[in-house]
């Protein structure tokens, strides 16, 4: 399913770092984190939240960001305006990523 049609774009809230905890299918805790390459924080949170079941049109800061791929890539060129302070990942059934 999609979001957004392919060339649309719309400014979305993210961490620039996350931490995710997850359990191994054999119960052990690993923790990963994510943060050097902005791009791999911003997909890690993307595919949880489709994990908890939110859209990005859910987290769409200001309707006036949403805009074509063309025009979002000459407005943010070099670094986006949404990143925020690092976070650790909790999903809707309290586990902690």
């Amino acid at each position: 399913m999609l979001e957004f049609p392919v060339d649309l774009h719309a400014g979305i809230e993210r961490h620039r770092r996350v931490t995710v905890r997850y359990q191994t299918l054999q119960g052990q805790t690993r923790e990963f984190k994510a943060g050097d390459e902005r791009n791999l924080s911003e997909l890690l949170q993307h595919e949880i939240d489709h994990l908890d079941g939110i859209l990005a049109i859910d987290r769409v800061v200001d309707v006036k960001t949403i805009c074509t791929r063309e025009e979002f890539e000459k407005r943010y060129r070099d670094d986006s305006p949404y990143a925020v302070a690092p976070a650790t990942i909790k999903s809707e059934d309290g586990l902690r990523f």
